[in-house]
């Protein structure tokens, strides 16, 4: 948003916090990107709104679950008993970008009530 915002001439000043950096330099000269972390929500697998998740280098932690990219691109294997240390500084990023965007953990839908007059 920022990258397109600035190449457009706009201004990037609004009331609401910006998710989002530059990235010019990054695409038109290979300058390295000043993104260190990646934080999306992944969708459910019953219709619900998913759980968050944040990438940091090779790790991604996703829920309560810690996984090392790099080492298992499959997400077989949970790291967040044996590497505490890194789970909960990751929980702690996730939530300061919360705080930062003013977002929220995403909710589960209700389940649907077959009684029409609920």
């Amino acid at each position: 948003y920022p990258t397109l915002i600035r190449q457009a001439g706009a201004s990037l000043k609004q009331d609401l916090p910006i998710d989002g950096m530059d990235m010019w330099g990054t695409i038109t000269q290979g300058v390295e990107s000043p993104r260190t972390e990646v934080v999306h929500s992944l969708p459910g697998d019953s219709g619900d709104t998913g759980e968050m998740a944040i990438r940091i280098g090779d790790f991604k932690l996703v829920g309560s679950e810690l996984f090392n990219l790099k080492e298992d691109p499959g997400e077989l294997h949970d790291l967040a008993a044996t590497d505490t240390a890194r789970a909960e500084e990751m929980r702690t990023k996730l939530r300061g970008w919360q705080s930062d965007m003013g977002a929220t953990m995403p909710q589960p839908r209700p389940e649907p009530t077959t009684d029409p007059g609920r």
